[in-house]
């Protein structure tokens, strides 16, 4: 659920997730992909896109860091880590004691998480 809505938060849309693009770079959120991008950017794109942290952002800014997020395959690494947790949870719950009706509600609440769109 989580790094679904922090994908949101650069890739969404402001009418369909309800809050303006960028927010959790607003509210220097510390978010999984902010981890992996650190790790490979330049000390001059490591430090413009830490000054984004904690102010208003603009649009230009946050096209900037998804072009970034993309380049440096940060993006696809994001996809690859939801799928892998994806099949874990749907393991964990189809070995577990839960009765077949939890099981198949929970099963739907994770497909929903994972393609959400707000």
């Amino acid at each position: 659920f989580q790094l679904k809505d922090d994908e949101l938060d650069l890739f969404g849309s402001v009418a369909e997730t309800g809050k303006p693009l960028g927010s959790d770079l607003s509210e220097g959120k510390k978010t999984l992909w902010r981890y992996y991008l650190g790790k490979k950017l330049a000390a001059i794109e490591r430090k413009k896109l830490l000054s984004f942290f904690g102010k208003k952002i603009r649009h230009k800014d946050v096209r900037w860091v998804k072009q970034l997020l993309v380049r440096y395959g940060v993006l696809e690494r994001l996809e690859q880590k939801k799928a892998a947790l994806a099949i874990a949870a749907r393991e964990v719950l189809t070995r577990s004691s839960f009765p077949m009706q939890q099981q198949q509600q929970l099963l739907l609440l994770l497909d929903y998480s994972l393609e959400r769109k707000r």
